[in-house]
């Protein structure tokens, strides 16, 4: 696995683990309480670290896959943003857990915000990066970049986002191939 998956890949999972903590709560709340202050303190460098990644990586073909991961994380985020609107309404709603309900909640919320904050980074870069080379106008490197802020309108966004890149991509690949064809045949 190539070092450059590593920051995505992390982002990826990391949402997911979450999850142990509920199982905790019933081992007793300093478990809890030790595992909720690691994740947080991790969420913050994992976010930070992806951010700077998404905005520092640069390569050939860096648009096309700045906006593959873009995508696979608006994807793979889908369950989870499920999971955790029932959780944060059965949390906000009732008081089963006494004392933990809020304290989860909030670090829910504030995971769901180092998120929201963190995946639009990829496709922002990805977009820019395609403008920057000439490869999208201007109007919809604009369009892009502000739905990649809006919930729903972002997870569209970077669907349609890679799929217009990779066409490109390909279209660019295909040029380069075709081309190097023609230069072989007149040095002949």
């Amino acid at each position: 696995m190539s070092l450059k998956r590593i920051f995505p890949i992390i982002l990826l999972v990391w949402p997911y683990l979450i999850f142990p903590q509920f199982l905790m709560m019933l081992s007793g709340e300093d478990a809890v309480r030790s595992y909720a202050i690691g994740y947080e303190i991790m969420t913050v460098v994992i976010c930070a670290l992806n951010i700077i990644y998404a905005w520092t990586y640069k390569s050939q073909d860096s648009y096309k896959d700045l906006a593959f991961w873009n995508m696979l994380i608006r994807l793979v985020y889908i369950p989870f943003y499920i999971i955790i609107f029932i959780i944060e309404i059965v949390l906000l709603s009732t008081s089963i857990i006494a004392g933990f309900g809020s304290i989860l909640a909030i670090e829910i919320i504030f995971l769901v915000i180092c998120l929201l904050v963190t995946s639009p980074m990829y496709g922002v870069s990805a977009v820019i990066q395609a403008k920057k080379r000439g490869l999208v106008p201007s109007e919809y490197a604009v369009l892009h970049s502000i739905l990649h802020f809006i919930i729903i309108a972002s997870l569209v966004s970077s669907i349609v986002l890679y799929a217009k890149l990779g066409k490109i991509h390909k279209q660019q690949k295909h040029f380069y191939m075709m081309e190097k064809e023609t230069s072989i045949y007149e040095k002949k």
